[in-house]
Order: C-alpha cells, then structure tokens, then sequence
C-alpha cells in the first residue's frame, strides 16, 4: 500500500474510533428519542445526489464521515424500539463479523478462496437445517434477502422437472392472500400469470387443502404440470396464516410436488420451543426461505435457503463439468455424492453468486455473542409482548358509558408476535373508518408514540403492529397502547372526508388474483 493510501486508512480507523458511540449506540437508547422516519424532500435530495458521486479533488475523511452520517437521518428508523413495521432490530454486536468480511474481501462461493468463511456458512446452514428436522442430505446457501431466497427455490423445483419441454404447462399454487406478494417473484423467473392458481383461504388466513386438492385435480385433468406449492408459515404480509403444511405436503407427496415454506417472516419462530407445531410443519418441506431480518436481527441481505436435499440447488445452479471434476479429485464417483458430503465446499454450486461477500460472518458474530437461548428468549418476548398489546387493546373496549361495544376490534391474535386491528367507534360513518385509522397510524408516528402498518383484512384497512423487538419492556407497551388509544379518541370522525366504501375497493383491487385479496400493505402514514 502506498503511503498515501496508508495515511488514508489510519485516518478512516481514527474517524471510526472518535466516533465509536455514534456508530454502535444502543437500541436501548433510541426508545424515545428522534424521529421514527424521516423523508427527504426534493431540495435535500438533488443535494445529496449531486454530491453522491464525489469531486475531482480529494476530501477529509472526517468531513466525508459526517456528511454521511447527515444523509442516513433520511430514513426510516428500523434501531427505533417504536418502530412495529420491522419484527426485530439489528445487532450491533454483529456488525464486527461484518467488517472483517468487507476489509477482508474474499470471494465466499468458492472453497479454495475462502475456506474459512465458506465453512461457516455451511455451519450455520447445517444449524438451522437441524433445528428444523431437515434430512442429513439437506443443505442450502445464504443469499442477499428473503426474496431472493424464495427465486432460487422456485428455480430449483422448477429444474427439477424433467423433461424440460414441461415447462410451459407447469402451474404454481399459493395462498389468496399471498398471491399478490409472490406473482412477481414467479414472474421474475419466467413463470407467466397464468399458470398460477390462487387457492382459497379460511377466516384465520391459511390455505384451504380442499380448494388446493380440486385445482390440483382439475388442472391435471386439463393437461397441465402442477409442479409448485408455495405455502406460508405466518407472513405479516399474507396476514398471518401459518398453513396446514402436514395436510399441504402429504397431497404434494400424492401429486409428487415440491413443496415450498415461506418462512420468510415466522420460520424463526420455530427456533423456539412452544413453537413445535411450526417446527413439525416445516421439515416436511422441500425447501424454505428465512430472512435474517426478521428475529435474527440481521440487516436486509441476508435471506436463508433451506433445502430437504443439496444435490436440488447443485442440479439447477451447479457448473456440471466443473462439480465431475471436483468429485473425481476427492475420490466421488457421482457428482452428487460429492455435493451431499460437505467436503471442500464450492458454494456457487447451491446458487451463491460468482462474487458472493462473506454475509455469513455477520450471522455467525450475533449467535456466538448472543447465544441460542437468549436469541430463543427474544423471540419469546416479542410474542409476549404482541400478547400483552392485544390484552391492552381489550381492556379498553371495557367503557363505562358503553360497555358491551367494542371501539377496538381486533382481527388478528397475535399467535407469531404481530396482531391486526382497527379503531371504529360506535354510530361512525363506515365511511369514515378506512381515513380515521390511516389519521391515527399518522398521528402516533408523527408523535413518535408508534409506526405502524396500514393493511387490507377482510375487506378492511386496519393497522398492523410487530412487536419482535426485544428492547420494549412491558410497561413500554402498555402505555404505547394507552397513547395510541388516546389518539385514537382525539380525533373527530365527523370532521374528516370519506373514505371509499371498503368492500366495493376490495372488489375493485383484486385484479391480480384469481380469487381474493392480494393481502399487501403499506407502510407509515
């Protein structure tokens, strides 16, 4: 390294070490202070974006440092304790992890380049594959997101067709409420909208094998290749349901096919003892998709795919000749014998990309420093606390002046530590219900009392809260609950304009799916 280039990096680590509080502060410390979201506005933005690229002339490091630190204000708070979009916050203690990986730069998909990282991937994998009761055989890779995660899965069941010729008549089948959500991921692979079946579902939200076992039936009967179910294990976004996936897979078992668990949001869940029927559910299938982001307290890239077997990725992502060759030099007859035994590891096999970062490090540092069981207890308090919320919510349907009519009504139990509900008062204008809980999800961020979710329930807008984050107590809760009500009760219906009437919307809206609701949602206020 040059001199000049070494002068530059002992100025960036004094910068770093100056500023140490600024850059590992406590979530803890965060409750109530700044805003939960802050949004450019269109003079700050060209601002930043004419500075984005740099000038001819070389800057301080220190002036460079704060600048940068002005620019991410502009964004929505995920460290916040109040912030109820996200389930969980990062990890400060895994940022280090995460450091080293980019100061060290290796090329994480290829054994010889990174041997030390590619085996602590395949170390965390094996960990969460036998957590949820996956077979020896089975495997998988971290990938940048849950999305992503949930692609490649989708490639994999569909290489694993055989002949290829099939492809075209090959029909997917998801939840009603999921359906929205997962069009444009099977869309992004080449899977067109009309080979995928929206299934319906009860009133808690989960498919109903009934409907799923007649469209089966009749698209068989029709010509066409069922190939694809993706079910789901408690996604806000599906609004909650966690499927019946023993009932899901044994007709994917009768039909031969590939069972796929968006885990996406809940599947952690499973890493908790009372979560047993989520665990039993979930090794039936052939692959799931976690994000880290979500209980792990992980940043946004970093997505889990699990898989029942390895040699499902290496099939569709595996460089054929090279996997030969690389089996041969270990004494494999079978490329797949190779793939299957873990040794010397070439992770671009199992759908890593070619120039993959070691994002497993970052995982790796929070669970060595955490610990299973406090990671375990964590999950068990933003359930705690999703339960507490909704008790809250209950007791202040308890009115003096009118105590059988419930002003909250809750549409969603908080089983998986988020719970749904709405504010509708009694003799209010239907009309007015959609406009006043979106005034009342704007008030309490605007407060900084919560931010929370507006989504679509039953033909509903109701609010959404996620309550994962362990650095709330149970006192916090309550009176976060005692102000959003509060709120609530200080805003006068009469004076706000109507909203459109909720179920001609829902009828309006459902374009995209066969058969219900997209289940989408939108953020903030």
């Amino acid at each position: 390294m040059s001199a000049t280039g070494r002068e530059i990096l002992d100025r960036c680590g004094a910068v770093v070490k100056a500023n140490h509080d600024r850059i590992f502060q406590n979530q803890a410390q965060v409750v109530t202070n700044g805003p939960l979201r802050q949004v450019a506005d269109a003079p700050t933005s060209k601002a930043i974006r004419s500075r984005a690229a740099g000038t001819a002339a070389p800057r301080e490091v220190g002036e460079v440092f704060e600048e940068e630190l002005k620019i991410l204000l502009w964004r929505e708070r995920a460290d916040h304790a109040r912030n109820f979009i996200r389930p969980s916050p990062t990890f400060p203690l895994g940022f280090p992890g995460d450091m080293l990986a980019v100061s060290a730069n290796p090329e994480a998909s290829m054994w010889e380049s990174a041997s030390g990282p590619t085996s602590v991937e395949v170390g965390l994998v094996d960990w969460f594959k036998d957590q949820f009761g996956l077979p020896g055989v089975g495997g998988g890779v971290l990938v940048s997101g849950g999305s992503e995660a949930s692609r490649k899965a989708y490639q994999a069941a569909r290489a694993w067709l055989k002949p290829e010729s099939l492809w075209l008549d090959s029909i997917v089948y998801v939840s009603e409420v999921a359906y929205g959500h997962q069009l444009g991921r099977l869309q992004a692979i080449g899977i067109p909208k009309k080979s995928v079946r929206a299934v319906r579902v009860d009133g808690f939200h989960r498919m109903d094998p009934g409907d799923l076992f007649q469209k089966i039936d009749r698209d068989i009967d029709n010509n066409q290749r069922p190939f694809l179910v993706i079910a789901s294990v408690g996604n806000p976004q599906y609004l909650g349901g966690i499927d019946d996936l023993e009932t899901i897979a044994s007709h994917c078992q009768t039909f031969k096919l590939w069972l796929h668990v968006d885990g996406e949001y809940a599947g952690p869940l499973a890493l908790h003892k009372e979560n047993e029927a989520i665990r039993r559910g979930i090794k039936t299938a052939n692959s799931i998709s976690l994000d880290g982001s979500n209980w792990l307290k992980q940043g946004a890239d970093c997505g889990i795919l699990l898989v029942d077997d390895k040699w499902k990725l290496a099939k569709c992502f595996g460089d054929r000749p090279a996997m030969k060759e690389e089996a041969r030099a270990l004494g494999f007859s079978k490329a797949r014998d190779y793939i299957r035994s873990n040794r010397k590891p070439n992770l671009l096999h199992l759908g890593s990309d070619h120039s993959s970062p070691a994002r497993a490090m970052r995982l790796s540092s929070t669970m060595k420093v955490l610990g299973h069981e406090a990671i375990r207890a964590d999950i068990a308090k933003g359930v705690e606390l999703a339960n507490m919320a909704e008790t809250a919510l209950r007791l202040k349907n308890i009115r003096m002046d009118q105590p059988h009519w419930k002003d909250w009504n809750l549409l969603l139990t908080p089983r998986i530590g988020f719970l749904v509900f709405r504010f509708q008062p009694k003799d209010t204008d239907p009309r007015k219900i959609q406009t006043l809980n979106k005034v009342i999800v704007g008030k309490a961020a605007a407060e900084k009392v919560a931010f929370m979710a507006i989504v679509k329930m039953q033909g509903k807008f109701c609010i959404r809260m996620c309550t994962g984050n362990p650095y709330l107590t149970n006192n916090e809760m309550d009176q976060i609950i005692r102000d959003i009500d509060r709120i609530a009760r200080a805003v006068d219906p009469n004076k706000l304009q109507d909203g459109p009437d909720e179920d001609e919307a829902t009828e309006d809206e459902d374009d995209d799916s066969e058969d219900g609701d997209t289940g989408d949602s939108e953020g903030g206020f």
